[in-house]
């Protein structure tokens, strides 16, 4: 069976985007060069835009992307926002029938980013304080005070389809695991390298 890769979603930069059009009037216009690698799918995958939930899009902002090779030079625009991303689709988008469709969210569902501990970085979990509650993608409660883990279930599923993205699968959790315990052995020998080296001087 070949080995199986783990998918970590690419983010823009939060260095990579410029300050918007003050020509604009009742949308902002920005000019994104996308970093190299970066496509077309991961920029219609609400994650992708993270780093810049916080700036203020407004619904129907334009935004120009040009990829790092020159291969496409296209306009995408805000169309909404969950907590920790920002939907976006390409502009203009023709009327039925008058030229190509691309849906918002036409690609697969990539999978939530695997966190240092094991977890997801999206999922439910319960505190004494807090009840029932969602962790967002940028680590923050999206819903609290749930009574039931149906609920918090039922919310997590809605958040996940507006991020279109997935609960990492055990194959997924497995390559992450092993990815994280190779990046401690390496650790691990320069640690003890270190202390060998000091030990020599003394």
């Amino acid at each position: 069976m070949a080995e199986l890769k783990l998918i970590v979603p690419k983010k823009l930069p939060a260095s990579a985007m410029p300050f918007p059009n003050a020509a604009g009037q009742q949308f902002n216009s920005w000019l994104v060069h996308l970093p190299p690698g970066h496509t077309l799918e991961d920029c219609l995958s609400p994650a992708y835009w993270a780093h810049h939930a916080t700036k203020k899009f407004q619904l129907h902002d334009v935004i120009r992307i040009v990829a790092h090779d020159h291969s496409f030079d296209m306009q995408l625009t805000v169309v909404g926002k969950v907590v920790g991303g920002i939907r976006m689709a390409p502009w203009p988008q023709p009327a039925p029938g008058f030229g190509p469709e691309v849906g918002v969210l036409a690609f697969a569902p990539s999978p939530v980013p695997i966190l240092a501990n094991g977890k997801p970085a999206v999922r439910v979990d319960f505190t004494e304080v807090t009840k029932w509650r969602v962790i967002g993608l940028d680590g923050e409660p999206i819903v609290a005070n749930l009574e039931t883990e149906e609920e918090a279930t039922t919310k997590l599923a809605d958040y996940l389809k507006a991020l279109n993205m997935r609960q990492p699968s055990e194959d997924e959790f497995a390559a992450a695991a092993k990815a994280r315990e190779a990046r401690e052995a390496e650790q691990a020998e320069k640690d003890a390298a270190r202390a060998a080296r000091r030990a020599k001087v003394r």
